[in-house]
């Protein structure tokens, strides 16, 4: 068996350093989603140094902690979907070592929403 010192010297290139899954949850499909509402959840992912790309856009009405279990998340973003056991809005809560933030939909994030979403994405993403 190899061992973790050899390993990591072995493959150090960052293809092999996955990150953990990140899921992003809205209501509707994605084709539902306007290209300013893109934008924005681009830009928010963005200020946590991530990208529509590196995340998984899971479209759903409700969400479980035995779903996150299912997709393998580590973090979950919730955009108007909510996920059973929470009823905080923008509060940064931790279920079965799985990070998540309840927020409204895309289109009713306000300026005092995105500062309060901010707030908790600082916590989880430890910024």
């Amino acid at each position: 068996m190899m061992n973790a010192t050899l390993a990591k010297s072995t493959f150090t290139e960052d293809l092999y350093q996955l990150p953990p899954r990140v899921l992003v949850l809205i209501p509707g499909s994605w084709n539902t989603v306007s290209d300013a509402e893109q934008q924005l959840l681009a830009r928010i992912l963005g200020s946590v140094k991530l990208s529509l790309a590196s995340v998984q856009v899971v479209s759903a009405t409700s969400f479980s902690k035995e779903e996150a279990a299912v997709y393998g998340a580590k973090t979950i973003l919730s955009f108007g979907v909510p996920v059973t056991g929470l009823s905080r809005p923008y509060e940064a809560v931790t279920l079965n070592d799985v990070s998540v933030v309840v927020a409204d939909t895309i289109e009713t994030l306000d300026d005092a929403r995105k500062k309060n979403l901010w707030t908790a994405l600082k916590l989880i993403f430890r910024l």
